[in-house]
């Protein structure tokens, strides 16, 4: 099958809840441009809202998904064991841009995918369906996600995955407690958590994901830096050509700043 349009997809999906809910999308522009100032604060970011949710389908889903599919082909990720049936977790997963972008960046293959998503928001669970549905009928790719909201339902010892959520966990300030009990459900484990440099914390200040991720990583400067390693520009250009290859109308812009890291993690 030719390669996805993670634009597309998000679309399709965004368009399917919406449809669902019989959800009024008339101020959904204002509403991505409210959940991306907040994503800048220094406070906890509520997704409850179905409306908020659509907009995040739409115009910050896509790009995570792009980012982490480039990312684990300049990183030359490959799957553990060729054709065997493989397990995942996905950490404050939301609509799982990271889990979808990240199996499509990975050489080789395999029989089927079951991926566990801790997620604090109940309501992402049914999107998280939607896209995995979609996700399943354009690619034929084995992929299944189910929800918990306890780290005891984590699968321990796979791989982990972490979109934004050293950053978002910062925002709430709960960073600490989550991610030590993230590690007592998991270890041993590996994993690899993508967020931005530094956060706004609730005091006001600014703190550096490094630090939080550094327990985890060894080395205090052991982590892939965008900027530093020269991944930003082709990350840019690979958004880009996504748009090109739409075959329908960008209505949200991907552009937006990409001073992230990439942590490996040891659970």
């Amino acid at each position: 099958m030719a390669a996805i349009n993670f634009i597309e997809l998000y679309y399709e999906a965004a368009e399917q809840f919406a449809g669902k809910l019989g959800l009024d999308v008339t101020h959904a522009a204002s509403e991505s441009d409210q959940l991306k100032r907040a994503y800048g604060q220094g406070a906890a970011i509520d997704y409850s809202s179905p409306l908020r949710k659509y907009a995040y389908l739409k115009s910050l889903a896509p790009r995570h998904a792009i980012v982490w599919r480039k990312y684990a082909q300049m990183k030359s990720r490959t799957w553990t064991k060729s054709g065997a049936v493989e397990l995942m977790n996905s950490i404050g997963a939301g609509p799982a841009p990271e889990v979808f972008g990240y199996v499509e960046g990975c050489a080789g293959s395999f029989s089927r995918l079951s991926v566990v998503c801790l997620e604090s928001e109940p309501g992402w669970a049914e999107v998280g369906k939607i896209v995995t549905e979609l996700y399943r009928a354009k690619t034929g790719r084995d992929v299944h996600l189910s929800y918990v909201e306890s780290v005891a339902g984590l699968q321990r010892g796979a791989f982990t995955l972490g979109s934004l959520v050293i950053s978002d966990l910062l925002r709430s300030d709960k960073c600490d407690a989550v991610m030590s009990a993230v590690q007592g459900a998991l270890s041993p484990a590996k994993g690899l958590f993508l967020d931005t440099t530094k956060c706004r914390t609730p005091d006001g200040n600014e703190a550096f994901t490094s630090d939080y991720a550094r327990p985890f990583i060894g080395h205090k400067w052991d982590f892939v830096n965008f900027r530093r390693d020269g991944m930003i520009e082709p990350m840019q250009e690979e958004v880009s050509a996504e748009e090109k290859a739409m075959s329908r109308r960008l209505e949200y812009s991907l552009d937006a700043g990409l001073l992230w890291n990439g942590y490996d993690m040891n659970f």
